[in-house]
């Protein structure tokens, strides 16, 4: 059985298609605007791939001799075919630049030899792709004014992919007046989405943003299996590294308190009428007691185990807040009576803690994307097209 295509002509003098594999399901639905997944829908007509398609001439396309299907194929059995000007995507990526131009890809080679040559890209995603090639060539008005958080996460792989930053920044204003309204503001699935979108459209007040969420909501190790979307490991890293130290300052607070009152020093300092000291000591005693008992039934001690798998560092923090400290002083007791009716609240020790609390928090405020960001470095090199993109990501992805 023939394979099902789908040809898009963004050149009918190009020199190179670009070959994708089907990424819309069959009878996916479409909005009132002709929508699917927030791009335009694409009237193309359904084509039979030609046997002369294991060769790379392209003069059946620009022919027009593919055979039409009666009925579509199921999505397994479909590919999207893309006919574009290598001169346009030379100008716009240097990732196609060093493709086609160095000797050492085989891609190149055929262009220059052949005067055209077909490159499959089966992990890009169509639309993302349609998008950026009608950008590429000149296609205004077929480039959306809107965009899903979908399209625009792939947006941000292929813009990195292929480091097209450049051609596109001024769609990115256009897109993000409509879609900033959901940037999230807690810890949510989309949050990896908008970390890629941020880093790669160098939105330094939304990356800042997330990565404060992400610092502060994660339970693991954030990103560690995330290998799809091109944020750096070190992005990564620190992000999952401020949590753990996050969660740890705040049990050390703790830790510190309890071996604090734990100790011989005497705290309590108060004038109580007759045994000033039996009394000093009890009030220490309760102190630590109570904040014993609290901290076990707020999940603070015995510390949960590095590195706090489970646990946030706002959950944490809130757990904190929450602790319940009692000193012998508060107590209207006849036989401890001191006089003082404006002795603090347990010694000022709950106050302590949660003033060191909010400083903690403050400190978990995210990233600033200009300390990540570096210039992208050459030089292109390797022998396959594949082996290109770790090249590129001189940023410690």
């Amino acid at each position: 059985m023939k394979m099902a295509v789908e040809l898009l002509t963004f050149d009918p003098d190009g020199d190179l298609l670009l070959v994708l594999a089907d990424g819309v399901e069959k009878g996916a639905s479409t909005d009132g605007d002709g929508e699917v997944d927030g791009t335009p829908e694409q009237k193309a007509t359904q084509l039979a791939l030609p046997d002369i398609f294991t060769s790379t001439t392209l003069s059946d396309i620009k022919g027009n001799s593919y055979e039409p299907l009666e009925t579509e194929a199921p999505k397994s059995q479909k590919e999207i075919h893309m006919l574009v000007s290598s001169k346009h995507l030379m100008l716009a990526s240097p990732v196609f630049k060093a493709m086609l131009q160095h000797n050492n890809f085989k891609e190149g080679d055929t262009l220059r030899s052949l005067g055209q040559a077909k490159v499959p890209l089966p992990d890009d995603d169509p639309a993302a792709l349609k998008i950026l090639l009608d950008i590429v060539h000149g296609r205004v008005r077929a480039v959306p004014r809107q965009v899903t958080l979908k399209i625009m996460t792939e947006l941000s792989v292929l813009v990195d992919k292929y480091q097209m930053l450049e051609v596109v920044e001024l769609y990115v204003e256009v897109w993000m007046n409509t879609l900033k309204t959901s940037v999230p503001m807690f810890f949510t699935a989309d949050l990896l989405a908008w970390l890629s979108i941020s880093w790669v459209f160098g939105l330094a007040d939304i990356f800042k943003q997330i990565s404060r969420i992400a610092m502060r909501g994660s339970t693991d190790l954030f990103g560690a299996h995330e290998s799809h979307l091109p944020i750096p490991q070190p992005v990564f890293a620190t992000i999952s590294d401020a949590r753990r130290k996050g969660i740890q300052d705040v049990i050390a607070v703790v830790e510190y308190t309890i071996m604090k009152y734990q100790g011989p020093t005497q705290h309590c300092r108060t004038f109580f009428s007759g045994n000033r000291i039996k009394k000093n000591t009890a009030c220490d005693a309760l102190i630590l007691g109570s904040l014993l008992k609290s901290a076990a039934i707020n999940g603070l001690w015995p510390p949960p185990p590095h590195p706090y798998i489970g646990f946030t560092f706002s959950g944490i923090i809130t757990r904190a807040r929450g602790l319940e400290i009692t000193a012998l002083c508060e107590e209207p007791i006849s036989t401890f009576s001191t006089g003082n009716s404006n002795i603090i609240p347990s010694h000022g020790v709950k106050q302590s803690i949660c003033a060191q609390m909010d400083n903690l928090e403050v400190n978990m405020n995210g990233l600033d994307l200009k300390a990540f960001k570096e210039p992208k470095k050459g030089p292109f090199s390797k022998d396959s097209f594949v082996e290109l993109w770790p090249i590129l990501r001189t940023d410690g992805s």
